[in-house]
């Protein structure tokens, strides 16, 4: 059986680190559609809202409608979550063979006990590529500047999770606080307290919910 050698070493880290950055976009493509349609969702029933706002007469559908929203609401947070989560999982497998590169061209030691043979200095690519003649990170120029795609990509997951969070948490005080409410629980005047125990209902559901992924290490990896 023919002997693997440091060159092949070297090279699959090198496959591997290229697959987890070219597939860490990809990855996310399906998740993508999942929130367009929870956007897309929450808009159509808000307009649906919207009709029966000024109708005292239907505050069943009002009712129904609004924890509807409640709900695209949170299974919004829930996919951000998931996007953030995939993108920092991606982008650990990545840092993971970067450092190991890194390693086997700088550290003897370490280069000595991973692969078998010393690797030939013109076969060593990684850290010594130019910097480009341009370079900034101002917003309105069209250089290159010095910013990480996979934090983007995080990021995006991040501002996703804050949108709804937010959306969730107005919506759940509009509709607590919504004579349609209190018709529905046959309490035609304004009631504080009932609108905070529907508040606290809704929050509580959402802070149970990022207890239940902590506790349980929901989608957390064992290889990293």
């Amino acid at each position: 059986m023919e002997r693997i050698t440091s060159k092949d070493i070297y090279t699959s880290l090198w496959r591997c680190r290229d697959f987890e950055l070219s597939h860490l976009w990809q990855r996310s493509i399906f998740l993508t559609a999942f929130l367009v349609m929870c956007f897309t969702g929450y808009g159509s029933l808000l307009l649906k809202i919207c009709e029966y706002v000024t109708d005292d007469n239907k505050y069943i559908p009002f009712c129904i409608l609004s924890i509807a929203c409640l709900c695209v609401a949170f299974l919004g947070i829930i996919l951000s979550a998931l996007w953030i989560m995939m993108g920092k999982g991606s982008k650990a497998w990545y840092e993971k063979y970067e450092i190991a590169l890194y390693n086997i061209e700088r550290n003897r030691d370490y280069s000595e006990e991973t692969v078998i043979d010393n690797m030939d200095n013109a076969e060593l690519i990684h850290g010594n590529l130019p910097e480009p003649h341009s370079l900034d990170t101002k917003l309105f120029t069209t250089n290159a500047g010095k910013f990480s795609v996979s934090r983007i990509n995080i990021a995006i997951g991040q501002i996703s999770m804050f949108v709804w969070g937010l959306i969730y948490f107005v919506h759940s005080i509009c509709f607590s606080f919504s004579k349609q409410l209190y018709t529905m629980l046959g309490n035609c005047d304004s009631n504080t307290s009932t609108a905070l125990m529907s508040i606290s209902f809704w929050l509580l559901l959402l802070v149970l919910s990022v207890i239940i992924i902590k506790r349980t290490q929901w989608c957390y990896s064992s290889g990293i």
